[in-house]
């Protein structure tokens, strides 16, 4: 899998942009807020059917637009040729937003349809403070691997996220007016849709677990051994099959109800849940070392690709990595560089050039290398050993 052509108009700071894209290795230089995220963003949006950066879409489209696109074409063994995946954004006159996906030049129905049809791994400054960050960050970083394992888990995340609104919504009235039926109705949804995401999570972890163990052990030269658990408000073990979860979840909720008509929330399920890491027992977001807690992240990120790839069969996932490489220390930049796949495209950000991404950059695979500037974005001849002479459009 590699993507051949970038093309965005009225998205976040680019008025029209089109990029031809290297087949291995793509790197952007310039300074922060110059919009070197907003072109991985852009990828990230289409691969995963939303962005990484915002939950509101309007918020994509450039300043006082009323519409923007993107599109992308990538070349993949898996889907027989091209494949082209577009998502145009447009403001109504009564100021909603309308968003419309395309697989292949036809609309689809909804945007789970286009999600991991372009597979990604993605490397972002705000993974590197998972640990330190709350549960909600540790839920998204897991969903969003996961969503690009499993297409289908986007589906499964926005069933529970419809039955957790109405109920939401319904808490939002006075409790004397909540329909006892209606209500315990929306919490047998609730634990249904809840149990079908917590058991697809548990599964993942367990495929990447020994994976993220073993790339652990390389960072930190075997001095500690990590371990991840994953903690719910129910009890889990390896032996609870899929209507256990449901029915342990469906008491949990029975048992708060008292509490989640007194604070109109929605108290229990899996938007609660959370990731736990241990070093040698030792809870890491607590007691690990800013360079054990990089070392976890970047351990996930090795396994999530070495997942990904046994999953992919014949080819490789995108890797997005945005301004990372100045936040790692040399060792695990080596640690990165050394583990990533010959035939993997990467899209990379940063300020400056360093050593250490000088002899990425010189290593084998062609270059492209662009300068972006204030919502202008062109090639630049520093280095582009093997790279095809093609010009690349400014966006203005």
């Amino acid at each position: 899998m590699w993507l051949e052509y970038i093309h965005l108009r009225q998205f976040r700071n680019y008025s029209d942009l089109q990029l031809v894209c290297d087949p291995h290795k793509n790197l952007f230089i310039g300074e922060n807020a110059a919009g070197k995220t907003n072109i991985l963003e852009s990828i990230y949006y289409l691969s995963h059917g939303r962005s990484q950066r915002t939950r509101l879409d309007r918020e994509l489209i450039g300043w006082e637009q009323p519409f923007a696109t993107i599109k992308l074409q990538a070349q993949s063994h898996r889907h027989g040729g091209q494949v082209v995946l577009e998502a145009q954004l447009t403001l109504t006159p009564q100021n909603t937003l309308k968003t419309v996906f395309k697989y292949n030049g036809q609309p689809v129905r909804s945007r789970s349809d286009v999600v991991g049809k372009i597979p990604t791994v993605t490397f972002f400054l705000n993974d590197l403070q998972m640990l330190r960050g709350a549960p909600e960050d540790r839920r998204n970083a897991l969903d969003s691997a996961l969503v690009q394992y499993d297409p289908a888990h986007f589906k499964r995340m926005s069933a529970y996220q419809k039955v957790r609104q109405q109920k939401s919504g319904l808490l939002k009235q006075p409790p004397q007016s909540i329909d006892p039926m209606v209500f315990d109705s929306l919490n047998q949804q609730l634990s249904i849709t809840g149990a079908v995401l917590i058991q697809a999570r548990l599964d993942y972890l367990r495929q990447v677990h020994p994976m993220a163990a073993q790339a652990y052990a390389r960072l930190s030269q075997c001095r500690d051994q990590l371990e991840m658990q994953y903690v719910s408000s129910i009890p889990l073990s390896d032996v609870l099959d899929m209507a256990q979860i449901q029915d342990f979840l469906y008491q949990a909720i029975q048992a708060r109800q008292a509490d989640e008509y007194r604070r109109g929330q929605v108290l229990v399920g899996p938007h609660r849940d959370d990731v736990q890491f241990f070093l040698d027992g030792k809870d890491a977001s607590h007691f690990g070392s800013q360079g054990q807690q990089r070392s976890i992240v970047l351990a996930m990120k090795l396994a999530e690709i070495q997942l990904l790839k046994q999953q992919l069969q014949d080819e490789t996932p995108v890797l997005l990595l945005d301004d990372v490489m100045a936040e790692l220390d040399p060792s695990r930049q080596q640690m990165l560089l050394e583990h990533l796949d010959p035939g993997m495209q990467v899209f990379l950000t940063t300020t400056h050039l360093d050593n250490s991404l000088k002899l990425f950059l010189e290593g084998s695979g062609s270059v492209r290398v662009f300068e972006v500037a204030k919502g202008t974005v062109k090639e630049t001849e520093i280095i582009c050993k093997g790279a095809p002479d093609v010009a690349i459009a400014s966006a203005q």
